[in-house]
C-alpha cells in the first residue's frame, strides 16, 4: 500500500493539485477532491471489483483511508459491476453496494451531474438540498475536504 501512496501522489495527486493551482490563479473555478473509499474485494485474480487487487498491488479488504486510482468512477455511475479485463478472462463481475455505498453513489452522482448541467457540483442540492456544499478549491488552499460518511 506505501508503493501505490507513494505512485499515486508522484504521478496523480500532485500534478492535479497543481492543475488545480493554476487553474485558479487563471479564474477557473474548480472542486478538487481525493476520493478514499475501497470497496471490499474477493482476493485477486478473479476478484473483478478493483483494479489494484486484480493487478496484486494491493490485499482486498476495506479502508476508509485510500483507494485505487479510478474507483469511484463505478460510484459516480452508479454501476454495481466492473468490466473486468485484468484477469487473462474478460468478463463482468458483480460488485454489489451496500446500503451506505448506495447513498455514497446516489450523493457523488448527484455532484457530477451539478458540475456537469451547471457547472457546480453544488446545484440541485447542497446545503439545503439535502447534501453537503462542497466549497470550491482556493487559491491559497491546501486542500478542500468534501467527507461523505459510509458508515454501517
Amino acid at each position: 500500500a506505501a508503493f501505490v501512496q507513494a505512485d499515486a501522489d508522484a504521478y496523480v495527486l500532485c500534478p492535479q493539485t497543481e492543475a488545480a493551482r493554476m487553474a485558479v490563479a487563471a479564474g477557473v473555478a474548480v472542486w478538487h477532491y481525493e476520493f478514499s473509499h475501497f470497496m471490499p474485494s474477493p482476493t485477486a485474480p478473479g476478484g473483478g471489483c478493483d483494479n489494484g487487487v486484480e493487478l496484486d498491488v494491493v490485499e482486498a479488504g476495506a479502508s476508509a483511508t485510500w483507494a485505487t486510482h479510478g474507483a469511484e468512477v463505478r460510484y459516480v455511475f452508479g454501476s454495481e459491476q466492473n468490466h473486468d479485463t485484468l484477469s487473462g478472462r474478460p468478463r463482468i463481475a458483480d460488485c454489489p453496494f451496500s446500503p451506505a455505498e448506495r447513498r455514497l453513489s446516489d450523493e457523488i452522482g448527484a455532484y457530477w451531474a451539478g458540475l456537469a448541467r451547471e457547472g457546480d457540483p453544488n446545484s440541485g442540492g447542497g446545503a439545503g438540498g439535502g447534501r453537503a456544499w462542497w466549497p470550491a478549491y482556493g487559491a491559497g488552499a491546501n486542500w478542500t475536504s468534501l467527507v461523505l460518511g459510509v458508515g454501517g
